[in-house]
């Protein structure tokens, strides 16, 4: 009669456990190259295979851990991301942004201006791109400014998080 019961316990995890394993997600890891973003989509080619990654939900970080915002990923940042996977779509609970270094600061001189961005020309990395956002602050002479007094040679510092991947700044600060 004992082997009746371990048979019978054995049919029933296959019946009904198996299943459910082949069925469940397993928590997963990609690394790749954004191709696009949209709203809270990303494209991201992985190991030669294009996945649509729902960042809806993720908590979104740059390279140090530190939290970012979604609007400052970009087509060519490399990003890890980790979730689970339903064929080539991901849902993501993290992604980690590569190409964003955490909080930097160049001074260099104001070479071109074009919208609400400027570039500089540093010594160490070049032609850097400069853009702002509604949330960036700056001050001339230490008063507060607007971006229209900022002119072509102009010694400029700022401050902001630099994308390694495009040399651009999203400047949380800028001072002339």
């Amino acid at each position: 009669m004992p082997r009746i019961k371990v048979l019978a316990g054995a049919v029933f995890a296959l019946v009904f456990a198996v299943p459910a394993l082949v069925h469940a997600q397993a928590h997963m890891a990609w690394s790749g190259t954004v191709s696009s973003v949209s709203g809270s989509n990303i494209s991201l080619m992985a190991n030669g295979t294009s996945y649509t990654v729902d960042a809806s939900n993720a908590k979104i970080v740059r390279r140090g851990g530190a939290g970012t915002r979604m609007s400052l990923i970009m087509s060519g940042d490399t990003v890890q991301v980790q979730g689970t996977a339903s064929g080539t779509t991901i849902t993501a609970t993290l992604v980690r942004d590569m190409s964003l270094v955490g909080r930097t600061s160049f001074t260099a001189h104001v070479r071109s201006i074009s919208g609400s961005s400027f570039t500089m020309q540093t010594t160490n990395f070049g032609h850097v791109t400069v853009n702002t956002v509604s949330s960036t602050t700056i001050t001339k002479n230490g008063q507060p400014a607007s971006f229209s007094s900022i002119a072509v040679g102009d010694m400029a510092m700022v401050n902001g998080v630099w994308n390694t991947a495009h040399n651009v700044v999203t400047a949380s600060s800028i001072s002339i």
